[in-house]
């Protein structure tokens, strides 16, 4: 009889583990978020046209890589209300690339290179070059 108490609250214990564990995988992102470590908000660091200085516009201006090849593109000029643009990317884990979808369904045909945390977008802007230095958070 006390073995089969000691089995029962032993298998209620694994179990109640288990679904613990489950939960928190629900809530905080699945075991393959582990593999895709990109993932996460990214905050501007650097924000360039030409020698120009940008940064000194905006009180923040942040990119979220979301899971299923989503993103969320915050900014906040100085005296306005935070904005956020929506669209996809697409991440290439051997080259360590993104390339962004906009919102109106077209593609920036660049690939933006993703290293150790940081992201540098370089996109020509009329006759200058716009230069945004992202690093995650």
């Amino acid at each position: 009889m006390k073995k089969y108490k000691l089995r029962s609250s032993f298998l209620a214990g694994v179990a109640a583990l288990l679904l613990s564990f489950s939960a928190f995988g629900a809530q905080k992102g699945e075991l393959t978020d582990i593999a895709k470590p990109y993932l996460g908000v990214y905050e501007c660091t650097q924000a360039q046209l030409s020698n120009r200085d940008l940064s000194k516009r905006f009180d923040d201006v942040k990119l979220e890589l979301q899971d299923k090849g989503e993103y969320t593109f915050y900014y906040k000029e100085k005296g306005s209300k935070t904005k956020k643009v929506k669209g996809k990317y697409r991440y290439d884990d051997k080259r360590e690339t993104l390339v962004f979808y906009l919102p109106n369904g077209s593609f920036i045909h660049r690939e933006f290179p993703l290293k150790k945390g940081v992201l540098t977008v370089s996109v020509p802007y009329g006759d200058k070059i716009l230069i945004l230095q992202f690093e995650q958070k």
